[in-house]
């Protein structure tokens, strides 16, 4: 690919960074989930921040507050675009209470993959 004409590397600079993945369709969508990082293609959607923590931001975008918003507000179909979504940034406290939580979630998912009850922390 390096030899092509043709050959694009967009978002090069992100490749292998760790940050949040989303999906943007479906009737669940918004979804979060954390990125641990790869080479990502088309729809491949992630969000990166140097502000917070990679937990504190999914603890927010995963709230229940922020899912009526993007639903409500942003977008009513299928397709959510989040480029307008309002986004509060917590004190250094509520960080570290969101990124404990994350934590907690991510270890019961891991213990039990099909663990839905972890999520309903955050409403």
């Amino acid at each position: 690919m390096k030899i092509l004409p043709g050959a694009r590397f967009q978002g090069s600079e992100y490749y292998f960074r760790r940050g949040i993945s989303f999906s943007n369709t479906g009737i669940y969508s918004p979804t979060f989930r954390l990125s641990h990082g790869g080479v990502f293609d088309q729809t491949g959607s992630c969000i990166f921040s140097d502000v917070i923590s990679a937990e504190a931001l999914l603890g927010l975008l995963s709230s229940t507050l922020m899912k009526y918003f993007a639903k409500s507000f942003i977008n009513h179909g299928t397709h959510a675009q989040l480029h307008d979504l309002p986004i509060a940034l917590p004190t250094a406290a509520e960080s570290l209470s969101l990124e404990k939580v994350i934590g907690e979630i991510v270890s019961a998912q891991k213990q039990n993959p099909c663990s839905t009850t972890a999520i309903s922390w955050l409403s």
